[in-house]
């Protein structure tokens, strides 16, 4: 957490023939990721595979994922997604080849996606079916390498605070952005993982 990235983040999770009922919980949380498109590679920025075999509950709050080919890729073996679920919570990614989404799946299982920012996203800035209070705006970026966010960002307080808090809290993450500065003022929280103190 709170890390600035030129690569990916990336977690596999592989089922255990001895208890397939395990449940693998997963989050990650306050990330600032830029891949640095080059001509003939884009590296990928969250990517999360699970397999079949296993329960999964996921949770990808409030990172920044810009000039990626993937922003955030959800990768599930499973034929009928009944084993996973989770939020894609208070995100921004911009200037990506895809915005956040399940590779070759129109179905997300049980996951939400909620107050996610997406911007120029060369695919189209479409969440999955069922997101909600998306924001398809210019996030008003001082730069791609260092995303942080101008004074007047859409994204300042575009997020959902009050989920956001409860997530960090219950799997004990700092709730402070990035640059380690507070997340949360008063009930206001920014999508992405770099917050403005105005």
């Amino acid at each position: 957490d709170g890390q600035t990235f030129a690569n990916a983040i990336r977690v596999t999770l592989d089922g255990d023939s001895a208890a397939p009922d395990t449940t693998s919980r997963i989050s990650v949380a306050n990330n600032a990721i830029h891949c640095g498109k080059r001509p003939g590679y884009w590296g990928n920025g969250i990517a999360i595979d699970t397999s079949a075999a296993a329960q999964s509950v996921l949770r990808v709050v409030n990172n920044t994922v810009v000039a990626c080919q993937y922003s955030i890729s959800i990768s599930n073996e499973a034929s009928d997604d009944a084993n996973l679920s989770g939020t894609v919570l208070n995100n921004l990614t911009a200037f990506n080849e895809y915005s956040p989404r399940r590779p070759g799946r129109i179905n997300v299982g049980s996951m939400s996606f909620s107050h996610n920012l997406v911007w120029q996203n060369l695919s189209g800035n479409a969440l999955p079916s069922g997101a909600t209070n998306t924001v398809t705006a210019d996030p008003k970026l001082y730069s791609h390498p260092m995303p942080r966010l101008a004074f007047d960002s859409p994204a300042i307080n575009a997020g959902n605070g009050v989920s956001a808090a409860l997530i960090l809290a219950q799997d004990q993450i700092p709730a402070t952005d990035a640059d380690g500065r507070r997340r949360f003022i008063g009930n206001g929280v920014a999508s992405g993982a770099l917050f403005v103190d105005i």
